[in-house]
């Protein structure tokens, strides 16, 4: 699988953007005596490369927004949370999403009919009014748009893996885990799941720029992680304002959102290549 990922450059590409990217998240606010709510009305709308007033010898390296906030690192702190917000929503998906795909697929039946007509009913309205008059309800912030992303996530995954369930359950060795007296929650860890996780990796790594996406989208609209915290979003919306005074507020988060939502696709295209053998990789395309 490594071997035919290594030989997509699109994929090694993302990958190592990713890589950056995270951990610039991680240590970039540290490389700044700024911390991300630090006020100074003296420094308001400060270009990049601007010498700090507050600590000597410093700069502002991606200037300064309009309450004097160091750029640098809010964008890193937004990048952060906005890496947390996704990953953390994915790795929920995945929990819900397998147990009510694997039960659906497995049981089959009435079982199958009941959580399937559920799923109709919850697919029949856009994600997006659901997702928004969750934030509506519930207080701003992480758990609260944790949850709103979660809630619109895990449907396609238990699709997924109940599609993947139905193939594989009729198979011989499951038969024969039958046969030879297995439980079901043996034959379901033993024989089914790893079976169907490739599948369901490549699915939960292109989700990822999609959570990144809503929670953006979210925070834009002004319902995602409220101020003095920061996302992706909340500093686009931002810098929105003022895009035409200063360009830097809200080009600078807007790059960083576009490599990262970039960066995850092409990571997710190659790993879908490398664990498909049939499919070869882009570059043998």
């Amino acid at each position: 699988m490594w071997s035919r990922f290594k030989r997509s450059r699109g994929a090694m590409a993302g990958l190592f953007c990713i890589a950056l990217l995270s951990l610039f998240a991680l240590i970039g606010p540290a490389l700044s005596p700024y911390t991300y709510d630090e006020v100074s009305l003296s420094s308001q709308y400060l270009p990049p490369g601007a010498p700090s007033e507050e600590y000597p010898g410093h700069l502002h390296f991606w200037g300064t927004d309009e309450l004097g906030r160091d750029l640098w690192t809010r964008v890193w702190m937004g990048t952060r949370i906005s890496l947390y917000v996704a990953l953390l929503s994915v790795l929920i998906d995945l929990t819900i999403g397998i147990l009510y795909g694997v039960t659906a697929g497995y049981y089959g039946g009435a079982v199958d009919l009941i959580l399937q007509r559920i799923l109709e009913v919850i697919q029949g309205i856009p994600t997006i009014v659901i997702v928004t008059l969750l934030m509506l309800v519930l207080k701003p912030g992480l758990v609260s748009i944790t949850v709103a992303l979660v809630f619109a996530g895990w449907i396609n995954l238990s699709l997924l893996v109940r599609a993947q369930v139905l193939k594989l359950k009729e198979t011989e060795y499951v038969l024969a885990s039958k046969t030879l007296g297995a439980s079901d929650l043996s034959i379901i860890i033993r024989d089914i799941l790893p079976n169907a996780a490739g599948q369901i990796v490549i699915m939960a790594m292109m989700s990822v720029p999609g959570a990144i996406f809503l929670e953006a989208y979210l925070s834009f609209l002004g319902l995602g992680i409220p101020d003095p915290m920061a996302s992706l979003g909340s500093l686009i919306n931002s810098g929105f304002k003022s895009m035409l005074l200063y360009p830097w507020l809200v080009l600078i988060p807007v790059i960083i959102f576009v490599l990262l939502v970039v960066s995850f696709n092409l990571a997710a295209d190659g790993l879908r290549d490398a664990l498909d053998v049939t499919l070869g990789t882009s570059e043998d395309r």
